[in-house]
């Protein structure tokens, strides 16, 4: 709740009934709120234009209006206060629209001072407990973002295991394509080496070929002299 001068919490009471205003005063002092009050919505208006209070006690049947309508506008102006209706007038219907509109509680009357510390006391947890969602939701998103980032992280590692993977399979691919050009070398050797016995066997044959003519044509000089 909002203090203001003294560490002192600030109300502001809007009811047209000066006793209600004056022992809702007292009450409140004892919890250390000092409270100041107006007696119409026109004279709210004028004080709310530099004045936001922490709690606002807003009765329903006032002069110039019902407060049940003024709370939108009130909202609009002071969104962090926190309204309390007051009424003699406890019907279903205004409870409902009071809420639906912005209000935080709605307090019959008479009512005694235990009534209006129940009150106060449920908007001081409903604050804490704002504030925890708060840090909790905070510490939610931050928690997020951690396993986002560490999710990105790990797909860097992902992409970087994969292009690893790539590399290895590109090596693969060079390694088998020396081996195919080893090969192809191979039996490139195997096929000159082959063509080259091949040379040398059909020149032995044709040297001994000429040997056995040679040998045949001195034989038949031989016997040509025989003769």
């Amino acid at each position: 709740m909002y203090k203001g001068e003294e560490g002192k919490i600030k109300a502001l009471i809007i009811d047209d009934e000066v006793d209600v205003c004056y022992l809702l005063t007292e009450i409140l002092k004892t919890k250390n709120i000092k409270a100041s009050y107006v007696n119409s919505l026109r004279e709210a208006k004028m004080i709310l234009e530099g004045f936001s209070p922490a709690l606002i006690f807003l009765d329903n049947h006032l002069p110039d209006g019902l407060g049940i309508d003024f709370v939108k506008y009130i909202k609009s102006i002071c969104p962090t206060s926190s309204i309390l209706i007051i009424t003699a007038q406890e019907k279903s219907f205004y409870k409902e629209k009071a809420l639906m509109n912005g209000a935080i509680d709605f307090i019959g009357k008479p009512f005694t001072k235990e009534i209006i510390f129940s009150a106060i006391n449920n908007i001081s947890q409903l604050s804490k407990n704002g504030g925890r969602e708060a840090n909790e939701g905070n510490e939610g998103n931050e928690g997020n973002e951690r396993n986002e980032g560490n999710e990105g992280n790990e797909g860097n590692e992902g992409n970087e295991g994969n292009e690893g993977n790539e590399g290895n399979e590109g090596n693969e691919g060079n390694e088998g394509n020396e081996r195919n050009e080893r090969n192809e070398r191979n039996e490139r050797i195997e096929v000159m080496v082959s063509n080259e016995m091949s040379f040398n066997d059909s020149d032995k044959v044709t040297n001994e070929v000429s040997e056995e003519n040679r040998k045949l044509s001195t034989n038949q000089d031989l016997k040509k002299k025989e003769i």
